[in-house]
């Protein structure tokens, strides 16, 4: 019995350790009205149109905002690795991980991958790395190979990694504010969507048709 009770232990110390998830909003600053709007996946958004993304993880976490523009050109435009000798007593920290950026340029799809993990994605920074300095024959050969990593994380193509993405309906206890007033405003630090994954990693893909 007391051999079962530790393997029992260490079976669900190691489930709740692979178990990952973080907070985001994506706010958006609309040119026609001056007004903030929640963006999700598939959102419309036009020249002139400002964007911010807002993020909440678990402390000790790896969080990552890789961006694929209109010209299917990639870039990194976060990164943040995590610091194990972090002494900050909450246990989630939230910052803006894209402060506000404005649409210009190209119609088309305005693709944002934000990756959540618990181990640093070495991989894809050598990658990334090598994409940025190639000449452009290689950045297609390379942009393929980027798209495969990609895919590997992404559970919508990976049947065995589970992602959920939920609406917050409460505010999650952390000192920022997530509405306004009421439950129909907005304030640029919201946070309004949850995504929840497994094996160590949450992924979440929002493409924003740039119209």
């Amino acid at each position: 019995m007391f051999r079962y009770n530790v393997l029992l232990a260490i079976l669900m110390q190691f489930t709740f350790a692979s178990k990952i998830s973080f907070n985001y909003g994506i706010i958006g600053n609309m040119k026609t009205n001056d007004a903030l709007v929640n963006l999700k996946d598939r959102s419309e958004v036009f020249n002139g149109d400002k964007i911010r993304i807002n993020i909440g993880i678990i402390k000790n976490t790896n969080f990552y905002i890789l961006y694929k523009d209109t010209e299917n050109t990639y870039s990194l435009l976060y990164e943040s690795s995590r610091n194990i000798n972090d002494n900050k007593a909450l246990d989630t920290l939230y910052f803006t991980a894209l402060p506000w950026n404005t649409f210009e340029g190209s119609q088309g799809e305005e693709t944002f991958y934000l990756i959540n993990t618990y181990d640093e994605l070495f991989d894809m920074k050598k990658l990334l790395a090598r994409y940025d300095n190639a000449p452009m024959k290689a950045k297609n050969k390379l942009s393929k190979k980027i798209e495969k990593l990609l895919n590997s994380m992404d559970p919508d193509a990976v049947e065995n990694i589970s992602n959920l993405t939920n609406r917050l309906d409460k505010p999650i206890v952390g000192g920022v504010a997530f509405r306004g007033d009421d439950d129909n405003s907005l304030k640029p630090q919201s946070l309004i969507y949850e995504c929840i994954g497994a094996s160590g990693i949450a992924f979440q893909k929002i493409i924003l048709n740039h119209k």
